[in-house]
Parts: C-alpha cells; sequence; structure tokens
C-alpha cells in the first residue's frame, strides 16, 4: 500500500494567443505524515513540461531544450531555491493539516464469501468473496485452499466506486470440492495491518420434521446451500410430513 499522499497545493493557468495554453502546477507529496513533505513546482506548456523542481534535489530539471537556460539560471541559486521551497512547504503543512485527516481515512470492508454454483458433472462449483463499503481504493483479493495460494480458475472485477467515496470488489473462484478442505478468501487492504483471513464456513445441518421431530443429520454442507429452504415430501399417496432445515455451526 502507498504511505504517501498528493495534495494539489497550486494551480496557475495562464492563455496566449493562437491557442496556446501553459499552466504552473505546485504539488505537495507528504511522505508517511506532515513531517516529511516534499514539494514539487513544474511549468508546462502545449501539453508538455517545461521545468520540474524537486525540493528534496533542491534542483531544476529541464525536458525541453528550451528550457535549459532556464534550469541552469534556477540552479546557480540553491540558497535561494531552498528558502522559496521552504515558504511553499510551510503553506503544504498547513494545507494538509486541513485536509489529509479525510486523505488518510481508511474503512474496512465487510467480506462475505459465498457459493453461488454447486458442482454438477464436469462444470466446477463456483465461489464468490465480495468486499464492501471499503476506503481508499487500493485492495487485494486472493483465494486459498489448504493454507496454499490459487492462481488459476480465479476472476475477479476491479474496485467499482459506490458513488459515496466508498467501493466495492468481487473474486470468483472455479474449483470441484474436496471432502475436508479449507477455503479462504485473503483481503489485505489499508484500514488493517494484517491481512484479513475469511473462511468459506460449513455447518451441521438437520432435517426437522416439524409433525414428528425426527432428525436426519447431513453434514459438511456450506451454509447457504440450505439455510431456510423450505421442504416436502411424501410417505403415501394420503400422507404428507414438513419441515425445514436447520443449521448448527
Amino acid at each position: 500500500m502507498a504511505n504517501w499522499a498528493e495534495l494539489s497545493n497550486g494551480l496557475l493557468a495562464f492563455f496566449l494567443v493562437h491557442g496556446h495554453y501553459g499552466f504552473i502546477l505546485v504539488l505537495c507529496r507528504v511522505l508517511g505524515s506532515l513531517q516529511n513533505v516534499e514539494l514539487i513546482y513544474s511549468i508546462n506548456y502545449d501539453k508538455k513540461e517545461l521545468l520540474r523542481f524537486n525540493s528534496t534535489e533542491n534542483k531544476v530539471a529541464a525536458y525541453t531544450e528550451y528550457a535549459m537556460k532556464w534550469a541552469d539560471d534556477f540552479n546557480k541559486k540553491p540558497e535561494w531555491l531552498h528558502m522559496e521551497a521552504e515558504k511553499a512547504i510551510a503553506d503544504c503543512k498547513r494545507f494538509g493539516q486541513l485536509y489529509l485527516p479525510e486523505v488518510e481515512k481508511t474503512v474496512k470492508p465487510e467480506v462475505t464469501v459465498r457459493s453461488v454454483r454447486q458442482a454438477s458433472g464436469k462444470n466446477p462449483a463456483m465461489l464468490i468473496c465480495s468486499a464492501y463499503d471499503f476506503y481508499p481504493k487500493p485492495i487485494k483479493l486472493t483465494w486459498m485452499r489448504d493454507d496454499k495460494e490459487v492462481t488459476t480458475d480465479v476472476t475477479s472485477t476491479e474496485e467499482l466506486a459506490d458513488g459515496d467515496w466508498y467501493y466495492q470488489i468481487h473474486s470468483h473462484l472455479e474449483y470441484f470440492p474436496k471432502p475436508g478442505e479449507k477455503i479462504s478468501c485473503v483481503v489485505e487492504h489499508a484500514s488493517s495491518h494484517k491481512p484479513m483471513i475469511y473462511d468459506l464456513a460449513y455447518y451441521y445441518c438437520s432435517l426437522v420434521l416439524l409433525d414428528s421431530f425426527i432428525l436426519v443429520g447431513i453434514p459438511t454442507i456450506p451454509t447457504h446451500w440450505v439455510v431456510g429452504y423450505q421442504w416436502q415430501f411424501y410417505l403415501t399417496a394420503s400422507s404428507r410430513l414438513s419441515g425445514r432445515i436447520l443449521c448448527i455451526p
């Protein structure tokens, strides 16, 4: 995860005749905290960057032959460059104290792991790991089977904006189930200092007959396949029992 933030401290645009356009960009790069701020000062003209000053190097770089003389003149005055940079960095820090708390805000994702398709013949089962309502945007989802990373048969969406500063992402895993195996979705995000691991939960489920209270055990069936499933079966043509499936962790 990136440990820096960029704050635009100023943008001065100017127009010239015949449609030519230029602008000056002042950028504050906060490296970890406001105690370590780097200033970038860039002069651009007609979609080309002419000059760039970096306070860490205390030097002006030229990107066109035309701008080389300007850069040479500036670099002959290192003390003046440093003094002017310190003034701008002080402004950056004041600006950052107002807005950086929002930039550094993190929100932990809400994660679900569930089945969307059961295996049938040669067709594999499919799981989905979904992370909702997280911030900032960068996030990584990884599938694990018995604590080993899965690198095949995995497809993921990009981070999708919710329109309210938060994001969501979904990752699918196709696989053929094995008895007793452990499947997990590992989520890495700035809101947590360590990877967050979410296991696919298995439950012991029973058929509860409402009329006779007979229990029939069905072990190791994923919860979402059976919880709330209403069922009926016939003993004879004229006698019928009904019930539902209950699952216990």
